[in-house]
């Protein structure tokens, strides 16, 4: 079965396009999964709206009401971070697969977007990628309608900018973990570059699957991604909207995540791939100074997440539980702010990687219902 999950503050309007596009002989279940602005939704085949009850009944049903609160305070209020509670629901609903779509992303005419992403998740044999800078900026695979200009994706770390030296290889028997979908029209980019090129829209070329080469990165935008749910642990989405100095934290929930993501797929020696299938993106409305202030306090903690992100040197290499909790410890002990807010922050999103963790081994493992060790 295949799991479609949204987070939404409004009744999402891709979703009858995304389903009726379906054409696969799985059988799929969408997930709608609501917070405190989100209307009641209207009834969609396959699909679950999950209000934010809803979504505590379930989280409690798994941990019982003594725990309750201690792994419900991961999930915080008016946060895109309460889709991973879509995540959890479907790998314990029985989902083999999940496909994530914000509610702004639309398949192609004539295309299934939900079959592609479970085609390149299946691929055994495909290309990789690698960048002298150890970072692919996804837009330079896309056509723009600007000429020679080099715009960089939303989450690329200010001190890799420059033009890197890309090379290509072939895996042929290569197992894929991740796959981030591009898109077509206005793309996901960092407001630096929006600031440059307001108007800049990308088309997508003819593209098959990258597999990005292991210690090389990209940003993960959560906007067109799925995920075999084996990987499950490694999807926790960090909590923004949270204020620093009177500028809130933003834009970076997925960009962090990914990074986690991939340097736990590279430590497995699986891949995360980058390209198809393309989602037509018809962008929420934005207001581009408000996007300018959101990333700022995440463009300055990108530099020192990334760089930590980088230097760590895991030691486990089979078992994904003891891996995950090794990176969330070293991160932990690593990475340290001299601003009070960012450090309480951060403190407090290294306890909830651990309390996700728990989450994930009950859903995934009836058997093993250990809590990780408090730092």
């Amino acid at each position: 079965m295949i799991g479609i999950v949204t987070t939404t503050i409004k009744d999402p309007p891709n979703w009858n396009n995304i389903l009726e596009s379906y054409k696969g002989r799985e059988e799929i279940k969408g997930y709608i999964i609501g917070d405190i602005k989100t209307p009641d939704i209207e009834k969609y085949p396959n699909t679950d709206y999950m209000k934010v009850q809803d979504q505590s009944d379930f989280i409690e049903s798994l941990v019982g009401r003594d725990r309750f609160p201690a792994y419900w305070r991961i999930f915080q209020e008016n946060n895109c971070q309460r889709r991973i509670i879509g995540f959890l629901k479907a790998v314990y609903d029985g989902c083999e697969y999940i496909v994530a779509l914000d509610d702004d992303n639309f398949p192609r005419e004539g295309e299934d977007l939900i079959s592609e992403h479970v085609n390149v998740l299946e691929s055994k044999s495909f290309r990789t990628i690698s960048s002298s800078l150890k970072y692919i900026n996804s837009l330079e695979l896309l056509e723009k309608n600007i000429p020679n200009v080099h715009p960089y994706v939303r989450g690329y770390p200010i001190h890799l900018r420059g033009e890197p030296e890309y090379s290509f290889d072939i895996v042929e028997n290569g197992k894929i973990g991740c796959n981030i979908g591009l898109w077509e029209g206005d793309p996901d980019i960092e407001v630096l570059s929006r600031l440059q090129y307001d108007n800049l829209r990308t088309k997508a070329l003819s593209m098959t699957p990258l597999g990005i080469y292991p210690e090389t990165y990209t940003s993960m935008c959560l906007q067109n991604i799925s995920f075999r749910s084996e990987y499950l642990l490694f999807q926790y989405e960090f909590p923004m909207n949270i204020n620093i100095s009177g500028l809130s934290l933003q834009r970076y929930d997925d960009i962090w995540s990914g990074y986690i993501c991939k340097k736990l797929l590279d430590q497995l020696g699986v891949y995360m791939t980058i390209g198809p299938p393309i989602a037509l993106h018809k962008r929420n409305i934005h207001n581009i100074i408000s996007d300018f202030l959101n990333e700022y306090w995440g463009q300055f903690i990108n530099l020192f997440f990334f760089t930590a992100i980088q230097e760590i040197k895991l030691e486990e290499k089979i078992d994904p539980l003891k891996m995950y909790v090794e990176l969330v410890n070293k991160l932990y002990r690593s990475l340290h702010f001299i601003d009070p807010q960012i450090q309480s922050y951060f403190n407090r999103v290294w306890h909830d990687m651990l309390r996700w963790a728990d989450l994930c081994s009950m859903i995934q493992d009836n058997d093993s219902k250990r809590s990780r060790d408090s730092f």
